[in-house]
């Protein structure tokens, strides 16, 4: 997703989509009800989570139209994107499933990266986050507070041992939990 910033690409994007409607890049959403900048992040990560769904419908057309009994179930995702919408973290049984479904992922990357570009389907940190029970607002808050580069950096070493299957799932959420956990602590100090 890309959120035009300068007015020239804004109307740049505006010219486009309105000389081609039905074949522009580019679809106008509506965020005038989302009020704060953390309703307005989670929305944009939910859109994010479903455009990934949106690449995995045509990954599973290409492959069942090849012949291969691989199937991406995408439950997971959809599932995920609810969560990061209300801000609930996974139980760990999602969190082992959603992993599974990035490890699957994995093992197929080099099929996909002839059809798309990879980077698309790097989640940001702070969709997993949220999912492990951090909140936006934590994350904003660790930011300010320059915490938050030293937990992305942790998590995303992990996160790339666990995509290549170099770390039991299991292992990775325990230590997961243990690198957002001083997030979440610190907000409980703050608060109190």
């Amino acid at each position: 997703m890309i959120v035009l910033e300068s007015n020239k690409a804004k109307t740049e994007a505006g010219k486009d989509l309105l000389q081609y409607p039905t074949y522009s890049k580019f679809m106008v959403l509506d965020a005038g009800h989302l009020k704060f900048h953390e309703d307005k992040e989670r929305f944009r990560m939910a859109i994010e989570i479903l455009n990934t769904c949106n690449f995995f419908v045509t990954v599973n057309d290409f492959l069942k139209g090849s012949g291969s009994k691989k199937e991406f179930k995408t439950g997971i995702l959809y599932e995920a994107m609810q969560h990061v919408l209300k801000e609930e973290p996974f139980n760990d049984a999602q969190l082992k499933e959603y992993f599974i479904f990035w490890q699957e992922f994995e093992s197929l990357t080099k099929l996909i990266l002839k059809l798309y570009d990879m980077d698309s389907f790097y989640f940001d940190f702070d969709i997993d986050l949220i999912l492990f029970g951090c909140s936006y607002s934590n994350q904003f808050d660790a930011k300010q507070d320059n915490l938050l580069e030293d937990v992305f950096e942790k998590y995303g070493e992990i996160n790339c041992e666990v995509r290549f299957k170099n770390l039991e799932i299991d292992a990775f959420i325990k230590k997961a939990k243990e690198i957002i956990q001083p997030l979440n602590e610190q907000k409980s100090r703050l608060s109190a």
